[in-house]
Order: structure tokens, then C-alpha cells, then sequence
């Protein structure tokens, strides 16, 4: 990709798309971060070293997926400043990672509603610290 503003590549953004395709039309699950919210989320994949960039430097790199024991995968990244020496990579357990999922919250629902009377909505349990307080349930 090309640089549109000089600064400093810290991490790369990551999301997928998956396209189902039926005899009479096409369903994508995107995880993306203007899609709705799924279990699955986007996730920073940080670099110890930074790369420095300039606007209209092209940036050229390599993500690599490994299946590991845990269910989850190793990731090897490199960036590479293009036509130079210059680069940043990282290798990263999927696993081991701390997220912090930026999705906008969901709306609180009425304290009387409950994924027990509420139809097919989708809802979120939360339960206080307090027990003699009642969960707090979120549509999503």
C-alpha cells in the first residue's frame, strides 16, 4: 500500500470477510470495523519496533499464518519499506494476545426484558458485582 501521511506504523488492523455462496445468493460474514458486531473481532497485530514512514512510500510486507496446539495460530509479519533495507517484522502467538474489541457498546434494554421473553433477539447477560442485584441485559 502507499503512505497518504508521514508517521509511524505501530501495529496493522486486521478483520476478515467470508462469503457464502447458495444456488440463489451470496451471504458475507464480514468482521470488519464498520460491520455489525460477531464473536469474532478485529485484532492489532503490535510491533516491537515501529516503522517510520513517509507519505508516498510504499509499504510491502508478508503475513503468515501457522495452526498451532492452542486452537489458534502463530502469525510472522514483515513490512518492508519498498526498494530499501528498511523493515519491521514480528512473530506473535494469536492466542497470547490482549484485545481490546472496539465495538460500539450495544443499547440497554428494558430492565423488564430477558432473552427468556424478548422473541429471537440476540442478548448480552451482565452480571453485577453485587448479587443482590438483578443482570443487566444488552441487545446486540
Amino acid at each position: 500500500f502507499t503512505i497518504s501521511k508521514t508517521g509511524i506504523i505501530h501495529a496493522l488492523g486486521c478483520w476478515f470477510d467470508a462469503y457464502f455462496y447458495g444456488s440463489d445468493n451470496v451471504i458475507t460474514l464480514s468482521t470488519g470495523p464498520a460491520a455489525p458486531g460477531t464473536h469474532w473481532y478485529q485484532c492489532r497485530l503490535l510491533f516491537k519496533e515501529p516503522l517510520a514512514v513517509n507519505a508516498s512510500q510504499r509499504v510491502v510486507g508478508n503475513i503468515h499464518f501457522d495452526a498451532n496446539n492452542s486452537l489458534s495460530y502463530d502469525i510472522s509479519i514483515t513490512l518492508n519499506l519498498y526498494g530499501t533495507q528498511i523493515f519491521t517484522k514480528q512473530n506473535i502467538r494469536l492466542d497470547d494476545q490482549m484485545y481490546q474489541y472496539l465495538q460500539t457498546p450495544p443499547t440497554n434494554i428494558d430492565s423488564n426484558t430477558s432473552p427468556q421473553n424478548a422473541g429471537n433477539a440476540s442478548y448480552l447477560q451482565v452480571q453485577h458485582a453485587d448479587p443482590n442485584t438483578e443482570p443487566s441485559y444488552y441487545q446486540h
